[in-house]
């Protein structure tokens, strides 16, 4: 892997309570979206996996130059079930190679969609406390 990657991230990380308790290092989230995808509950959690869905649009952020320590971070933080992969993603109109965490086969999805506002609100704080 390069000494530097740009990551998509979307979901909780989203939250800079939470990148930037895990990342550890300077960075900057610029608005990026993942055409044919959508951000859903993994069931029995709060957070979410991204999934698949033709007409859907993944809204997230693009993380320029990560460190491969941030990076081993992100995998630790991620676990065993996601796994690093390459995508195009739309930032600011134009279409940017970086790479995002996609969920594995030991990840079971819902059909209900994930809402950064409604996780903030609803589950925030109990996750924070759980996981830092």
């Amino acid at each position: 892997m390069r000494e530097k990657i740009n990551i998509f991230i979307y979901g909780t990380l989203l939250d800079e309570d939470v990148s930037s308790r895990v990342i550890m290092e300077t960075f900057r989230v610029i608005p990026a979206s993942l055409s044919g995808y959508c951000a859903v509950y993994v069931r029995g959690h709060s957070y979410p996996g991204i999934t698949r869905k033709n007409n859907s649009v993944a809204s997230g952020g693009i993380i320029r130059g990560l460190s491969k320590k941030a990076i081993a971070r992100l995998e630790f933080f991620e676990g065993e079930n996601y796994s690093l992969e390459e995508i195009s993603v739309d930032v600011r109109g134009a279409s940017e190679r970086s790479f995002f965490f996609a969920p594995g086969p030991g990840v079971t999805l819902s059909n209900k969609p994930w809402e950064l506002i409604e996780w903030r609100r609803r589950h925030k704080r109990a996750y924070l406390n759980r996981y830092f």
